[in-house]
This record gives C-alpha cells, structure tokens and sequence, in this order.
C-alpha cells in the first residue's frame, strides 16, 4: 500500500496541479483571453501522448501504461502476501469432558493406536465425538493458523510437535483431542 501510495502521489498532482491552474486561468483579466489558449495549447503539449484521462472521484487523472503494470503488479503481490499464511493437513479424535478419567481413556487410544495413521483413522471413526470424526476419520482438512481454539492452534503449529506421531491429549473447553499432523506448511515471516 505504501508502494502505491509513492506511485500514485505524482498522478494526484500532476491532476491537482492542472486543475490548480485552469481555476488560476479563470481570474485572468479581459484582455488575456488568447493568453489563456496559448497556456492551454501549451499545456496540452505538454503532455505525454500516452496518457489516458481517468475519471476517478471527480477528478481527472493521467493513467500510463506504467502507472497501470505498477499497479497489477502491486495488486498482485499484495494479494501473495496476504494469502501466505502457516496450514496443517491435521487429523484429530474428541472425546467430549474435561474429567481426568476422560484424559486416561485418551492417553490409553494413544498407546493402543502408536504411530500408526490408519489405526488413529479408526478409532477416530468409531470413539470421537466430532462429526468429522465420524465422517472422514478425523480429517479437519488443511487448517489455517489461528482459526482453532489457542491450545488446539498451539499444538498444530509448535515446531517442536513432531509430524506423523499422535500428540496430546489437548484439553479444551470442547473436550479432549488427540491430534495427527499429516502435513504442515510454517510461514516464517
């Protein structure tokens, strides 16, 4: 946006700094009138061919073919740049309460299950709570960073959470999680 802003300033008043003087021609006295068109002419030679006028709010500005490439470029770019976020390919099963013997059913699926990703697809079929657990054995699909709950999101993004092992068990306000990170993408800046 400030890139924009650097670029698209001359325009405004190279714009404004014409308007600024066709309201200085209009106070010009009687016997200038032919003074007035010379200006005018003159101005107009002024100008680069290759300016387009563009409309915009009221005001006219001078559009380049530069001015425009600068522009998809800057949109372009900005619109990488806003869409680069981290994303984890995460699987997890719920268990529903916040009881310790609920936290001890949870760490004894973590031993049965290993590290083993069809067993943690299965039992995330037939024990989670979630409905994509039941569904898709407990594929959340690519997550982005930030859109689940803080421990939830924290786990998924730790770098020091390892990949392809079952972690947890997580507690939030929905319950217990055990979680799988099948694939994670960590945004750096």
């Amino acid at each position: 946006l400030p890139l924009l802003s650097l670029i698209l300033l001359p325009t405004v008043l190279f714009a404004q700094n014409d308007e600024a003087a066709a309201s200085a021609e209009e106070v010009l006295p009687f016997g200038f009138e032919e003074h007035k068109n010379l200006m005018h002419l003159a101005r107009e030679a002024a100008k680069p061919s290759i300016l387009l006028p563009v409309q915009i709010l009221g005001t006219t500005l001078p559009l380049s073919p530069v001015t425009l490439c600068v522009f998809l470029v800057t949109a372009a770019f900005s619109i990488y740049v806003f869409q680069r976020t981290s994303k984890a390919l995460a699987y997890h099963i719920l268990l529903e309460g916040t009881d310790e013997e609920t936290r001890k059913k949870m760490l004894k699926f973590k031993e049965e299950i290993g590290d083993n990703e069809r067993k943690f697809s299965k039992y995330a079929e037939l024990y989670s709570s979630c409905p994509s657990g039941k569904r898709q054995g407990g594929a959340l699909g690519w997550v982005p960073q930030g859109s689940m709950v803080y421990a939830f999101d924290k786990v998924l993004f730790d770098k020091n959470m390892e990949e392809r092992k079952v972690l947890g068990p997580i507690q939030t306000e929905f319950g217990w999680h055990l979680i799988w990170i099948r694939e994670r993408n960590i945004c750096t800046w």
